[in-house]
C-alpha cells in the first residue's frame, strides 16, 4: 500500500466488510485495524485472569506475561483514538478551513453511546439484583462519564471511556477556538504537548503520595494528546513523519520503549506509574505511525487479528460482562466438584468476548453509524 495515499481522514468506523462498498467514507486502513486488534487481544487477554485459580506451571508461563502488560492494550487505544479521530479533524479543516464543533460531537456519541448505554440497561439491574450497591453519585457518573472521578464505579473498564470522552470535549473546545479566533490550528501541537506535560508532571506529584492513580484524565490524557500529535504531523507534514519512521531503527527503538513501560507495572512501580506509561504510549505511537508509512502485506494471521479490531469497541464493552458470567460459570462447576483450570477459562472468555462483541456490533453499533452518516456525514471534497 503506498503510505502516501493513507489519510486519517478515510479511515471509517464502518467495517467495509460490513457495508460492501468502496466508498471513501468506508475504506479501512488495515494498519490500524491490526493494532485495533492487537489491543483488544492485550486487553481480554489479562481480563479473566482475575479470581481465576492457581495456575500451573506451564499455565503461568503462559499467561503472567498478559496478566503483567495487558494493561497496554489500553494506551494503545488511546494512542489510536486521538491519531484517528484527530485526522478526521484536521482533514475536515483542510477541506473547509473550518471545525464544527457540534457535529464532531454528535458524531462521536452516536459511535460512543448507544453500544455504551445497552450495555448499562442491560447489566446494571443484574448487578442491582446481586446486592451491589447503587448509590445515586456513582450512578450519576456512570451515565455522565464522570466515573473516573466519582468512584467506585459499576463496572472497572468503563473509565477509560470516560477519559476519551472528557479528552474529546476539551479537544473540541480548543479547536473551536483556535479555529474560530486564531483562524489557525499550527497551535495544537503545543497544546499535545502541554497536556503531555502536565500528565507527567500529575503523575510524578500523585506518586508522592504512595497512590498510583491511573484513572482520571489529567493523568491519563497524555496518550490521547500524542495520538492528537502524530495526526497533525500526519496530516500537515506527511514527508517529515514518513522520513522519522521509516528506518527500521525506529521500530526497533518504539519496540524498546514498549518493553521498558511494560516492564515497570504502574501499578506496582513508581517509574512505571511515572515514566512507564510515558514509555509504553510513546513506543505504540511510533510503531503506529511506522506500520501507517510501511508496505503492507497481509497473510491470514495479520487479516484475522485485523477483521477483529474492526469490532474492537463492542469487544471492549461486553468483556467485564462476559468475564463475569464466565467465573459464575466456573463457580458453578465448582459447586458440582468440577475443576475449571486457567487455560480453559481464558479461552472459554475469548471466545465469549469476540462472539459478544460481533453480534452487539452489528445489532448496535454499526446500525447506529449508518444512522450517523445518513443524517451527520462526514464532510467531503467538492470536486
Amino acid at each position: 500500500m503506498d503510505s502516501s495515499k493513507i489519510s486519517t481522514g478515510e479511515q471509517s468506523d464502518r467495517p467495509q466488510a460490513a457495508t460492501g462498498s468502496q466508498s471513501a467514507t468506508s475504506r479501512r486502513v488495515p494498519q490500524l485495524d491490526f493494532l485495533r486488534g492487537i489491543a483488544i487481544l492485550l486487553v481480554i487477554s489479562c481480563h479473566p485472569l482475575v479470581g481465576t485459580p492457581q495456575a500451573s506451571p506451564w499455565e503461568a508461563i503462559v499467561f503472567y506475561p498478559f496478566a503483567y502488560t495487558g494493561w497496554s492494550g489500553v494506551d494503545l487505544f488511546f494512542v489510536l483514538s486521538g491519531f484517528l479521530i484527530s485526522g478526521l479533524i484536521f482533514s475536515e479543516f483542510k477541506k473547509t478551513g473550518g471545525f464544527q464543533p457540534l457535529r464532531f460531537l454528535i458524531r462521536r456519541a452516536f459511535k460512543i453511546w448507544p453500544g455504551y448505554y445497552v450495555f448499562l440497561a442491560l447489566t446494571l439491574p443484574l448487578l442491582a439484583s446481586v446486592h451491589v450497591s447503587m448509590k445515586y453519585p456513582n450512578l450519576l457518573g456512570e451515565l455522565l462519564f464522570l466515573q473516573n472521578y466519582i468512584q467506585p464505579t459499576f463496572w472497572p473498564h468503563t473509565w477509560s471511556l470516560a477519559v476519551e470522552e472528557q479528552f474529546y470535549f476539551c479537544l473540541a473546545l480548543i479547536l473551536y477556538l483556535a479555529v474560530g479566533r486564531f483562524k489557525s490550528i499550527k497551535y495544537i501541537p503545543y497544546a499535545c504537548l502541554t497536556i503531555m506535560v502536565v500528565a507527567l508532571i500529575g503523575r510524578f506529584l500523585r506518586a508522592q503520595t504512595g497512590e498510583f492513580e491511573t484513572l482520571q484524565s489529567h493523568l491519563r490524557a497524555d496518550a490521547l494528546a500524542f495520538g492528537v500529535l502524530l495526526g497533525y504531523l500526519h496530516s500537515f507534514f506527511p514527508e517529515r513523519l514518513g522520513a522519522l519512521v521509516r528506518p527500521k531503527k525506529t521500530l526497533l527503538f518504539a519496540l524498546l520503549l514498549i518493553a521498558t513501560g511494560l516492564a515497570f507495572h504502574p501499578k506496582i512501580y513508581w517509574f512505571g506509574y511515572v515514566f512507564g506509561l510515558t514509555l509504553a504510549y510513546l513506543g505504540y505511537g511510533l510503531v503506529l505511525v511506522h506500520l501507517v508509512y510501511s508496505s503492507w502485506k497481509e497473510n491470514a494471521v495479520l487479516r484475522t487479528v485485523s477483521v477483529i479490531g474492526v469490532y474492537s469497541y463492542s469487544m471492549y464493552i461486553w468483556l467485564p460482562a462476559v468475564s463475569y458470567i464466565v467465573e459464575i460459570y466456573r463457580i458453578l462447576l465448582e459447586h458440582w466438584s468440577i475443576q475449571l483450570s486457567m487455560f480453559p477459562q481464558v479461552c472459554l472468555c475469548v471466545f465469549l468476548t469476540i462472539f459478544a462483541g460481533i453480534g452487539m456490533a452489528k445489532l448496535i453499533e454499526f446500525p447506529m453509524l449508518r444512522l450517523r452518516d445518513r443524517y451527520f456525514p462526514a464532510v467531503r471534497t467538492v470536486d
